[in-house]
């Protein structure tokens, strides 16, 4: 696999929030629950994973797509998921471990209603000193729609050798940050698991561009 230090892409030396940020976005696995792909989940003809890189793309150095997808046009490249592991952790390893030395914002493929005011709030968490932000709402802890240090890698390593696949774990650690998400940028972290939730979600999507 191509290292990121050869692409010519320059990182910063110190830790923290100094880092360089990249973002990943994990393709999806089988969508039992909706019924077909959630990768193919689209609004006005427009796939809702390219619109979630349009948005990022104004704060990471690089959007990655994570899983086995083609590209298509519209990511810069293309990663496998992480052979040892499974679940989102898989992409989240492979995307840390081509790029080591870089921060890493990742989302998932199925939050239609992620928007740049809340990354911009997400991203302005970041710190000297802490390893990871994960937002919290009254559904819990988002693991993915959060942001990963370099030093969160090793983390996730020991995690899966020793057969922990949930990201969810990486909220544990005392580096981690957790940050309550301010109710105007709640839907943000709404994810799509069923057709009922992406029914609700078109509706958001539908007035928010009828309020234009």
């Amino acid at each position: 696999m191509e290292n990121f230090e050869k692409v010519g892409i320059s990182l910063l030396s110190r830790g923290g929030s100094d880092q360089i940020l990249l973002a990943g976005i994990t393709a999806g696995g089988r969508s039992q629950r909706m019924g077909f792909d959630k990768f193919e989940l689209a609004y006005n003809g427009v796939r809702i994973v390219v619109r979630l890189a349009n948005t990022v793309r104004q704060y990471a150095k690089e959007v990655v797509l994570l899983g086995d997808r083609a590209p298509g046009g519209q990511f810069e490249r293309t990663l496998p998921d992480a052979p040892d592991a499974r679940g989102p952790v898989a992409g989240v390893l492979a995307a840390m471990r081509w790029a080591p030395q870089a921060a890493w914002l990742f989302l998932a493929c199925d939050m239609p209603l992620m928007s740049a005011a809340a990354l911009q709030w997400l991203i302005s968490q970041r710190e000297p000193g802490v390893w990871a932000v994960i937002p919290r709402d009254r559904d819990g802890l988002h693991p993915l729609g959060a942001i990963y240090e370099p030093n969160m890698r090793d983390v996730f390593e020991t995690h899966v050798k020793q057969g922990n696949f949930s990201l969810h774990h990486a909220a544990q650690h005392p580096k981690t940050k957790i940050v309550d998400i301010p109710n105007q940028f709640r839907d943000s972290w709404t994810n799509c698991n069923t057709e009922e939730e992406w029914k609700i979600a078109k509706e958001k999507l539908i007035a928010q561009y009828t309020s234009r």
